[in-house]
C-alpha cells in the first residue's frame, strides 16, 4: 500500500513546494522562521495512523462500545497535539549566515549557518538538508544560538550558491514533518580539483637562486610565529616553541626578493581545459607549501608573484573563476 501511495506522495510534495516557492523570496540577512514560513504535512506514518484512528472509529459506531470510543479519542487527542509540537519545534527559530569556506570540486562545499532558539523550550531533532546533499542533524539548547553546517556537494568549479535547503522536524512522534525552504545570499568559491598524479616538471628546479625567487640569505630573515595552518611546510615548523604552546607554530620570514617562480597556462602540453586548470591548482598548491614566491600567468589575466597563504588562495580564486565570468 505504501508503495502505491509513493507517486502520489511526491507529486504532492513537488506541488506544495512550487506553491511555497512562488509565496516565499530569498532573504538577504537573518530569517526569522513565523507562521507563513512553516509548512506541516503527515508523514507515510501519520497517514496510516490516521487510517487506524478512523478504522476504529468505524468499529465503535458500529458496536456502539464505550471503550473503542474512549481508546479512539485517545489516539486523534495525541495526534493532535503531536501536530503542535511539531509544528512549535520550529517557529520562531532564527537563521543567518556566518561563514562560508571554499572546497576543491568534487569534495563538500561547508555553510556554516548560525540557528538561534529564542524560546523557553528546547528545539530537538532538527534536520538541515539541500536537496540530497549530506544530512545534518542537531538540537538547540533553550535561549541559545550554535553554528551548524550546511554541506553541498561542490560538483564542479566557480562560485557556489546553495540556493533553497530546507530545514525540517518530525519530532515527537513522527507522524507529522514540519519544515521551512529557505534561502540566504551566501556563495563561496569551488576551486579545480588538483591533478593527482605526479607533476612532470617540479617547480623552482630551474633557474638561479633569484629566478626562482628565493633569498639568497636562506631562511635567516626571521619574522615571528603563527599559528600552523594546513598546507605549511614542515621544515618551517617552530619546534621549540611547541613545546611552551598549546598548538603547533609555524616561523614566518619576511618576504623574499626576486621575482619569482611562474606557473604558466602556456607551459603545459595540450590538453582540456579542465585538466589544465588540475595541474596549475597542483602546482600552486605545491608552491606554497614549499614557501615559494610564485606567480600565474593565465589567458587574460595574470597574479603578480607574491607568497603565503594569501597568494595562494588569489590564484586558486582565478583558476576557479577562469572562463566563468567576464572580466
Amino acid at each position: 500500500m505504501i508503495h502505491t501511495l509513493q507517486p502520489a506522495w511526491r507529486s504532492l510534495e513537488a506541488r506544495v513546494a512550487a506553491w511555497a516557492l512562488r509565496r516565499q523570496p530569498p532573504h538577504a540577512g537573518r530569517l526569522r522562521l513565523g507562521y507563513r514560513q512553516i509548512y506541516i504535512l503527515p508523514t507515510r506514518f501519520g497517514v496510516l495512523y490516521a487510517a487506524f484512528c478512523t478504522v476504529m472509529l468505524v468499529i465503535a459506531l458500529h458496536y456502539n462500545n464505550s471503550m473503542v470510543f474512549a481508546f479512539d479519542f485517545l489516539l486523534v487527542g495525541l495526534g493532535t497535539n503531536a501536530m503542535w509540537l511539531t509544528h512549535r519545534n520550529l517557529l520562531n527559530l532564527r537563521v543567518g549566515v556566518e561563514s562560508a569556506e571554499p572546497a576543491f570540486a568534487g569534495e563538500e562545499a561547508v555553510f556554516r549557518l548560525r540557528l538561534e532558539n529564542p524560546g523557553a523550550l528546547p528545539r530537538r531533532a532538527l534536520e538541515l538538508q539541500r536537496g540530497a546533499d549530506p544530512l545534518t542533524r542537531f538540537s538547540l539548547p533553550p535561549h541559545e544560538a550554535r553554528t551548524v553546517p550546511l554541506r553541498v556537494r561542490a560538483t564542479r568549479r566557480g562560485r557556489l550558491r546553495p540556493g533553497r535547503f530546507v530545514l525540517r522536524s518530525e519530532y515527537p512522534l513522527a507522524l507529522f514533518r514540519a519544515w521551512s525552504w529557505i534561502e540566504l545570499d551566501m556563495e563561496t568559491l569551488v576551486w579545480p580539483a588538483p591533478w593527482s598524479e605526479t607533476s612532470a616538471r617540479p617547480l623552482g628546479a630551474e633557474g638561479t637562486e633569484s629566478e626562482r625567487g628565493t633569498d639568497p640569505r636562506g631562511d635567516e630573515d626571521f619574522a615571528g610565529i603563527r599559528p600552523y595552518r594546513r598546507g605549511d611546510a614542515v621544515h618551517h615548523l617552530a619546534w621549540k616553541a611547541m613545546a611552551r604552546l598549546d598548538q603547533p607554530h609555524t616561523k614566518e620570514f619576511s618576504t623574499p626578493a626576486g621575482p619569482g617562480v611562474w606557473i604558466d597556462w602556456n607551459d603545459l602540453p595540450p590538453c582540456p581545459t579542465e585538466e589544465r586548470l588540475s595541474r596549475l591548482c597542483a602546482e600552486v598548491l605545491e608552491a606554497a607549501a614549499s614557501g615559494l614566491r610564485f606567480g600565474l600567468r593565465l589567458p587574460g589575466r595574470v597574479v603578480e608573484p607574491d607568497s603565503g597563504r594569501g597568494q595562494r588562495d588569489r590564484c586558486l580564486e582565478a583558476l576557479a573563476l577562469y572562463g566563468t565570468e567576464r572580466g
